[in-house]
């Protein structure tokens, strides 16, 4: 208890004292006292010269005019650019348009959903929103640029104030001259000035941004009404919305609002188109003028297509595009329009889809076959007449009526041209035609009975969609033709035929290509089937969803997005490794004056760059911490160095040789008892072809530490040995001059080196001879042995010279032959002739 009672009377003697301070009156400048309930050990408040902020230092007296003047220049510098000037003056001439337009739309946009729109009611609205919002994003961020930059320069002029006053005062204290004093004074009132300036650029850029940030709001909060209204839509999809059509003609009272209604579409359309053209001017005239440099440019291609037609068949389908240069043109200046001005509203993409209906047809008109010509006729006029039931759609009997009556000509068309099918010839085009046009049958049908009994949306959403989904395949296929026929032909012509890699690779290029541009087309027909289903909201969702979707074990959290982010990206830098090395091995390197072995030295390091830099940008992708991939790359080459000794050798050693060039792809080894060409110098072993015909793999690390013999490292030159016999008694001297002549008449017998000679001592049966010969190639020198040999076995018997015939020569003991006979019954005759030598009888036994 004692230890308690102590602290009681501190507490009691402290207290006190701490209300007595706090009621004592305040002195006026005090030092600010941490309050005990914030004040640790660990915070103690640091010393005042630590704690203060490090006043500004005074320029030194020599070094005045010379910063006075870079003052000057740093605020010449900081002056509004005329590009600044015209940013900021463009947002301020812009906004108000743009904010009218975008109110102007909150009224009929809150009626219309009040009235449950369809999808493509919804979709009519939100274009012009989204162009809205783009536009101002894109202002806010010219804004925020502009306000961080005039924050920045305000800053280091209040740094730059701080020390001119410093200086100031230092040198009136030091009596400095009065010259030096108004230069002082001069270049503060010149930073006072500018900091004004800035002040008042920075007021203006921040109401102006204030105004953008306002209309976005708006913006963003209509949207996300019709974004709930399109979510309400779809979950009323598989539910009556109309009453079917033997009750809705009831009340056909209701078709009388039709021209109101209409005459009022049609304003707010034509206002739309107004202030799209009024918007929009300079973009209007850029994408004219592309469609007139791609009309004329196509106009002047087609008096050369027809010359090259009948050197390359494949320009035949060229040839008859190029026939309609501006049909052509249009169809891929329409293509660029989102390029050209974003996000389109709905009037202004419809307009746009119409204009393109003549280059579609006017194509399908050149390639189809004359039987489908009908067929596509019909679908682009339903498509056209589909685009302009968005008027309809103002009244919901109108609309009705006439999706019924369109889905019952459709239906009426498309089973006359399954009929008129029938007398065609018997072709592939044509089944592919039938199946389509049954498809198209069963969906019109599903929808003219769906919208009949009432279900007037999910029955447009087939009928429609039908629609939509071949015309769009027939629009896709025809700019795909067209685009094909613009490769086929650039990839005959200059400046791409210069090219070695085209010249020699034209075919291989031309299906590349090919097979990307059909993939995106097919990518684009999705898309544009899904947005006129109103279903790419829905499909974005579940995009972002499906990617949005986690793996959590302990520390590790990864998404399907991270992972194929990764993917992607190793997978996009080995398409650009074999890109760059296939360009390099087939233009570039064949055009340079490069030692042999270099190029693939080159494209090797570059591949292993290329992927080493993929990985990184893939693990920066997937989301992972750099720094840790650090950490656990260390501990990885730990174990490498442990584990893994041979295999980064041979990696190293792969390096070395690829550096050093001592060995390169297609030399001749031999590594003790293997001979062979390398085909490859690979990542841990090379590839070394034999002679027999095997590939035999081998490590990196043998090629860099054992001893190979090169054959072909300086040159491929290779020397032929063959040796020679010749009887006793042959004159020598003259089978020398004989072996020479042979060696110089032979044509695969280098003349530099020039081919030995020479005599080679005296065997067993005769006289030997040797001749060294060189040969250009290696891989000819067993055919050069093999003919060299036949024409000097041929001029030995034309000089009739004979090959010495081995002998052996047998010496036996006097009476061995005699002993033999008798001891062995019906053996023949003893051995006579000059080649037996008797020989002593044997010994007794």
């Amino acid at each position: 208890m004692r230890v308690p009672l102590i602290l009681v009377l501190v507490l009691a003697a402290v207290l006190p004292c701490g209300a007595a301070r706090a009621q004592a009156p305040t002195p006026p400048t005090p030092p600010a006292a941490p309050t005990p309930s914030t004040t640790t050990p660990a915070a103690a408040p640091a010393p005042a010269t630590s704690a203060a902020p490090t006043a500004p230092q005074a320029i030194p007296a020599p070094d005045i005019v010379r910063r006075s003047e870079e003052v000057s220049a740093r605020l010449r510098g900081l002056e509004e650019t005329p590009a600044q000037r015209a940013e900021i003056e463009a947002i301020e001439r812009r906004l108000p348009a743009v904010a009218e337009d975008a109110r102007s739309r909150v009224d009929p946009t809150l009626k219309a959903l009040a009235a449950t729109p369809s999808s493509g009611m919804l979709d009519n609205f939100v274009s012009p929103l989204l162009a809205a919002r783009a536009l101002l994003n894109g202002w806010a961020a010219t804004l925020s640029r502009h306000a961080t930059q005039v924050e920045s320069n305000l800053a280091e002029l209040g740094a730059q104030r701080a020390a001119w006053q410093a200086t100031r005062t230092e040198a009136r204290r030091t009596g400095a001259p009065t010259a030096v004093v108004g230069r002082v004074e001069a270049t503060l009132n010149s930073l006072s000035g500018a900091e004004a300036t800035l002040k008042t650029r920075r007021a203006h850029v921040l109401l102006l941004q204030d105004r953008v940030s306002q209309e976005t709001e708006g913006v963003e909060n209509l949207l996300a009404r019709i974004s709930a209204a399109r979510e309400a839509s779809e979950r009323q999809l598989l539910s009556r919305d109309r009453p079917p059509i033997w009750q809705a003609v009831r009340n056909l009272d209701a078709l009388r609002e039709v021209p109101a209604r209409v005459h009022q579409w049609l304003d707010e359309d034509s206002a739309t188109l107004r202030r799209f053209g009024q918007s929009h001017g300079a973009q209007i005239i850029l994408h004219a003028l592309l469609w007139i440099t791609l009309s004329v440019g196509f106009h002047l291609v087609r008096r050369r297509v027809p010359a090259k037609v009948d050197a390359d068949p494949r320009l035949t389908e060229a040839s008859r595009l190029f026939r309609y240069p501006f049909a052509m043109a249009l169809l891929l200046a329409l293509f660029l329009s989102p390029w050209f001005y974003g996000v389109l509203p709905r009037p202004v993409r419809t307009l746009l889809f119409l204009i393109g209906v003549f280059p579609v047809l006017r194509v399908y008109t050149v390639l189809a076959p004359r039987s489908l010509q009908p067929s596509f006729v019909a679908l682009t006029v339903f498509f056209v007449i589909e685009r302009l039931d968005d008027v309809a759609e103002v009244v919901p009997l109108f609309n009705q009526l006439l999706f019924l009556a369109e889905m019952l000509v459709a239906i009426t068309l498309i089973v006359a041209l399954l009929f008129s099918y029938r007398r065609q010839p018997d072709e592939s085009p044509l089944h592919l035609a039938r199946a389509v046009a049954m498809l198209m049958l069963a969906a019109m049908a599903c929808g003219f009975l769906l919208g009949a009994i009432g279900y007037t949306r999910l029955g447009r959403l087939l009928g429609s969609g039908a629609l939509s989904v071949g015309y769009y395949a027939m629009l896709l296929q025809a700019l795909f033709r067209v685009t094909q026929a613009l490769l086929t032909y650039a990839l005959r012509v200059g400046p791409l035929t210069y090219l070695r890699l085209v010249q020699q690779n034209r075919l291989l290029i031309e299906r590349r290509l090919g097979h990307i541009l059909w993939w995106l087309s097919v990518a684009g027909w999705v898309l544009l089937v899904l947005g006129n289903l109103g279903l790419i909201w829905k499909a974005k969702a579940l995009t972002v969803a499906l990617f949005g979707l986690t793996l959590t074990r302990g520390n590790l959290n990864l998404s399907v997005g991270d992972i194929t982010a990764f993917a992607l990206t190793v997978w996009l830098s080995f398409l650009v490794s074999r890109l760059i090395r296939f360009v390099l091995e087939e233009d570039v390197f064949p055009r340079l004056p490069l030692a042999r072995g270099v190029p693939n030295m080159v494209s090797t390091l570059l591949h292993y760059s290329i992927l080493l830099l993929g990985l990184i940008l893939a693990i920066a992708a997937m989301g992972m911490d750099l720094t840790r991939v650090t950490i656990l790359v260390s501990a990885f080459g730990v174990g490498i160095g442990f584990g893994l000794q041979a295999v980064v050798n041979n990696f190293v050693s792969g390096l070395i040789l690829l550096v050093e060039r001592s060995i390169q792809v297609g030399d001749v080894i031999q590594v003790g008892d293997l001979s062979g060409e390398v085909r490859s110098i690979g990542i841990r072993a090379s590839m070394v072809r034999t002679g027999e015909g095997g590939d035999v793999i081998v490590p990196n690390g043998t090629l860099a530490t054992e001893r190979v013999i090169n054959w072909t490292l300086s040159d491929r030159t290779r020397r032929v040995d063959l040796r020679l016999r010749v009887p006793f008694g042959t004159d020598p001297q003259r089978v020398l001059n004989l072996l020479k002549d042979v060696c110089a008449n032979h044509s695969g017998v280098l003349r530099d080196p020039a081919p030995l000679v020479f005599f080679n001592g005296t065997g067993d049966n005769g006289l030997l001879f040797d001749v060294w010969a060189w040969t250009p190639r290696i891989e000819d020198s067993i055919a050069l042995r093999n003919s060299l040999g036949l024409e000097v076995l041929a001029a030995f018997k034309e000089a009739g010279i004979e090959a010495p015939v081995p002998r052996l020569e047998i010496r036996m003991p006097e009476g061995t032959a005699a002993a033999l006979d008798a001891r062995v019954p019906g053996a023949p005759a003893p051995l006579r002739g000059p080649g037996v030598t008797p020989g002593p009888p044997p010994p007794a036994s």
